[in-house]
């Protein structure tokens, strides 16, 4: 008899346990995930946001399903009572269809979604530093510097914001503050060691402008730009190590393999210069600088019949890209100084006639294809 006892109220707690299951499902759901960005136990670096409302919302969805279902078996027998859950219900489901269609305006567009943000919390810091930094993108630089500072009125140790501030100033001195600043709340802000460097370079102090740029490289190996900054300010082996090293860091881009034997070009060394320059064109077979700077490095190592074989590679691909169209030199690329250049005697047994050119939106068209040939050979531009 005991254990007949005991073993009804053993299956009647399951019961209990099985029809709460959804409660406690719900809340788990609801609560469980959202805790690491509730800033309770530590400040996140970024806005709540429906991103992080994904799985909690199927909490909050399966208690409602759930209180609903409790209060239909409740009232089914009662017409009376059931109409006021059915209109509740039914507001409800209004309601969310109208803030639902309302958030898909604000998510239109990436300034219609900061301001959204900012209406709704005026006084989140995080907020005015993302309008900030839209309004800084699109040249609104005044009024980008005052909601920067009022982001830092907010949140007065906020490193990213003296940061992009610093970048707006005019002064040299006013920059090194709120880069100065930056590093103090933020001694890890990579950027901020980079652009207090670039300040440094331009108040002349080489020295504190090499000193921030290796605290960048010792915060971030991989931080390409201070890389090519230093390079800029060496000279020598030291420039083409660090050049080097960026192309084995970023071993995939052609445009450091193209920087890199532009380096080399003007250093003369001409067979590393035409090695990299073929890297580039190995990873892009259409890098209009390596294509021309490897016909620069042709021209000036008398290599005529492969300075051909690329101005004609090149011409094709010109071609292609302008869909038959006449154009075939530009200007800017090939720093073409004008046909008074030309002396008697180069290159005229390649043309059949004189060219003709035409000059239209900083683009020369010529009548004969083989004018790149022509140019380099007789030219002699670089």
């Amino acid at each position: 008899m005991c254990r007949e006892v005991e073993t009804g109220a053993k299956t009647r707690t399951k019961l209990i346990h099985q029809r709460h299951a959804p409660v406690i499902l719900g809340f788990l759901f609801l609560v469980t995930p959202f805790l690491p960005a509730s800033n309770l136990w530590f400040t996140v670096g970024f806005v709540v946001a429906e991103r992080l409302l994904y799985i909690p919302s199927m909490g909050f969805i399966l208690l409602v399903v759930y209180g609903g279902q409790i209060l239909s078996h409740k009232v089914t027998l009662n017409f009376s009572k059931s109409w006021p859950v059915s209109i509740g219900f039914l507001i409800l489901i209004v309601l969310y269809v109208s803030k639902t269609m309302q958030r898909n305006h604000d998510w239109k567009s990436r300034e219609s979604l900061i301001r959204a943000g900012l209406n709704a919390v005026p006084g989140n810091a995080k907020m005015h530093y993302n309008w900030a930094n839209f309004l800084r993108e699109n040249g609104q630089r005044e009024l980008s510097a005052q909601h920067y500072k009022e982001a830092l009125r907010l949140w007065p140790s906020y490193a990213s914001a003296y940061n992009n501030l610093g970048t707006l100033m005019s002064s040299p001195a006013s920059a090194e503050s709120h880069f100065l600043s930056a590093i103090k709340f933020s001694p890890s802000h990579v950027n901020a060691h980079y652009n207090l460097a670039q300040v440094y370079r331009k108040m002349n102090k080489t020295s504190k402008a090499v000193l921030m740029l290796k605290k960048c490289l010792h915060l971030n190996a991989n931080y390409i730009s201070a890389y090519l900054l230093l390079a800029k300010m060496y000279d020598g082996p030291i420039a083409g190590r660090l050049l080097k090293h960026v192309t084995k860091l970023q071993s995939t881009n052609p445009n450091y393999f193209a920087y890199y034997a532009q380096w080399l070009h003007k250093k003369h060394r001409l067979a590393e210069a035409i090695y990299y320059y073929k890297k580039a064109l190995d990873l892009c077979s259409s890098h209009k600088n390596a294509l021309i700077g490897l016909a620069h490095v042709y021209r000036d190592s008398g290599y005529l019949s492969r300075l051909h074989q690329v101005l004609i590679r090149w011409h094709m691909q010109c071609r292609q890209n302008d869909r038959g169209s006449s154009r075939i030199v530009y200007t800017g690329d090939l720093y073409l100084r004008g046909w008074d250049m030309y002396k008697q005697g180069q290159g005229t047994t390649l043309l059949r006639e004189m060219p003709v050119l035409h000059h239209t939106n900083n683009v020369i068209t010529c009548n004969v294809s083989i004018l790149p040939y022509y140019y380099f050979v007789s030219a002699g531009g670089g």
